[in-house]
């Protein structure tokens, strides 16, 4: 009722005051809660050589802290051209990595060419293959093509808490660690992606492989913090 209420004008100024303020209040809320958790780091010995470039591949489930996660790697995340994806943007920049604008809904072509370019540097990216919308846990093909494309590999990225809230009725049942839990933090083996994936008509076979990669990762850390 009253967002029917409000003009238009009034819901964008709205809009406009919450991506001053929610990524500052995000951010001191993010590092109160870490400060209060104990961090295990599984597989950064995966991270070492592909020439410092790779595609982090996130659930969409991990979005919440993950910036906080890969800050200062210049990474460039692909991020959808929403109001939640302009909230995430604004996080991802405090954390000294930036972004690209663009989904498989919009700006697809364009993200996925400047995501490619930026790999081509030798910097890495990150995507959340379920995203924006779901279903959750599949991948989709834009993560596989951009591997292809770049020649980087894909490197599977998840964290459990062994006390956490997890949300089940979003779609993509995200979650968020208690204060002084136990937090899980893998990065799983890299998964190589040939060149010549397209040509040879085996994406759908790539992206497969990569979801099962992604898969393995989660449950490895939900073992591992007795989920």
């Amino acid at each position: 009722m009253f967002r029917r209420l409000m003009s238009r004008s009034m819901r964008y100024k709205l809009r406009g005051w919450s991506y001053v303020f929610a990524p500052p209040f995000l951010e001191w809320l993010q590092r109160l809660l870490l400060w209060t958790c104990r961090i295990e780091v599984k597989g950064g010995e995966h991270l070492q050589g592909h020439a410092g470039s790779w595609i982090f591949g996130i659930w969409h489930t991990n979005v919440f802290l993950s910036p906080l996660f890969l800050r200062d790697r210049k990474v460039a995340v692909l991020i959808s051209q929403s109001h939640d994806g302009e909230l995430i943007h604004r996080m991802v920049q405090r954390y000294g990595n930036d972004s690209i604008r663009g989904s498989t809904s919009k700006g697809g072509a364009h993200a996925l060419r400047a995501l490619v370019k930026h790999l081509r540097q030798g910097l890495p990216g990150a995507i959340t293959p379920d995203g924006p919308r779901g279903p959750a846990w599949p991948v989709q093909d834009g993560i596989v093509l951009a591997a292809s494309l770049s020649g980087v590999p894909v490197i599977p990225c998840h964290y459990e808490a062994d006390r956490q809230w997890v949300f089940r009725r979003t779609w993509d049942q995200h979650r968020l660690p208690k204060p002084f839990s136990r937090i899980c933090l893998s990065y799983g083996a890299p998964v190589k992606v040939p060149r010549d994936l397209v040509e040879h008509g085996a994406v759908d076979q790539m992206r497969q492989k990569v979801e099962q990669a992604m898969m393995t990762n989660m449950r490895y850390c939900q073992e591992l913090v007795g989920g």
